[in-house]
């Protein structure tokens, strides 16, 4: 997958340069206050450049509709970031490339800042064997059940009174 970035990262700058060269120069005089500065241009074209592995990435597993769409929002997103526009971020690069020596050695910096992210992801740390650590043994402190007395249950008592059946009294009796 190394392998893979390097080169998809080495085949774009070529492109890159080769479209460039190509092309006129229509671009229009940028004003001091305009023009990004040269490390902050070398940090965007690095995470356009990532920007772009990763959409290439999804463009398989995804419809195109969807990709266009975070394509996007991701590059508005970078664009905000570096407080730009993809308009003046296209500009500058027409100015940089002005100075094809220049403009090569932002790109061979470019590809060198893309090597140490590149590398600082594949940094691989030390194998950390974890020490066996034994619990402490707990023990509960031992508390004595508390102590239940059973109290005496008398059953009431019952007089013949109670049990006896009460007296209906009869349609006769109530007239009386």
């Amino acid at each position: 997958m190394v392998k893979n970035i390097a080169r998809l990262v080495v085949i774009a700058c070529l492109l890159l340069v080769s479209v460039c060269a190509c092309r006129q120069d229509n671009s229009q005089s940028l004003s001091n206050d305009q023009i990004i500065d040269r490390e902050v241009m070398i940090h965007m074209m690095a995470d356009m450049e990532i920007t772009e592995a990763g959409l290439k990435t999804m463009q398989a597993s995804m419809p195109y509709d969807s990709v266009k769409m975070i394509a996007d929002s991701v590059y508005d997103s970078l664009c905000l970031y570096y407080k730009t526009t993809p308009e003046l971020f296209k500009e500058n690069l027409r100015y940089y490339q002005q100075d094809m020596e220049e403009y090569q050695k932002m790109l061979d910096d470019k590809i060198t800042l893309l090597t140490m992210k590149k590398d600082s992801l594949n940094l691989i740390p030390e194998k950390i064997t974890p020490r066996k650590i034994t619990p402490p043994k707990i023990t509960p402190p031992k508390i004595a059940p508390p102590k239940i007395r059973p109290k005496k249950i008398t059953p009431p008592k019952i007089t013949s009174k109670e049990i006896a059946p009460k007296k209906v009294n009869t349609q006769a009796e109530v007239k009386k």
